[in-house]
């Protein structure tokens, strides 16, 4: 008699060991296209620093579009507010020889994600890995470049 009583009692706890974490149902890229003027990369709550990519002028308030090319990354991106238009100052990573400005603007992005507190993209044609991430006072960007001598 006690047997049964025990398995009913302890029925509740098994839904909770597969319960899902709800950052897991986080998606950075949504309102980055259209009018959401919102970005994909990374902040903390209260945070000083919005580190993400730059996707040049027409990328609406929060200068950064998902259907335009990456020129650059920088610290602060306010969602709905301007950004890149108070004077930022823009890092991108490339390998070889750039022969002209206008190379930056026309930079393919592939494998670009980003879940909450990290951002990747591996910007070509150059095969720079970017990924950043921030705590409340600081960007980290990690750059890894393809391994020949360029």
């Amino acid at each position: 008699m006690q047997l049964p009583r025990l398995l009913i009692a302890l029925l509740p706890l098994f839904p909770c060991a597969a319960t899902a974490v709800p950052l897991d149902h986080v998606d950075p890229f949504l309102g980055t296209l259209g009018e959401g003027n919102t970005y994909p990369g990374v902040t903390v709550p209260f945070g000083f620093i919005q580190v993400s990519p730059d996707t040049g002028k027409g990328s609406g308030a929060s200068g950064y579009k998902f259907n335009k090319n990456i020129d650059g990354f920088s610290q602060q991106h306010i969602s709905g507010m301007a950004g890149p238009a108070l004077g930022q100052l823009s890092l991108f990573p490339l390998t070889g020889e750039l022969v002209k400005p206008a190379d930056i603007s026309s930079t393919g992005k592939s494998a670009e994600s980003a879940t909450p507190g990290y951002y990747t993209v591996t910007l070509a044609p150059w095969d720079v890995k970017v990924e950043l991430t921030a705590t409340r006072h600081v960007a980290f960007h990690r750059y890894t470049f393809p391994a020949h001598d360029q």
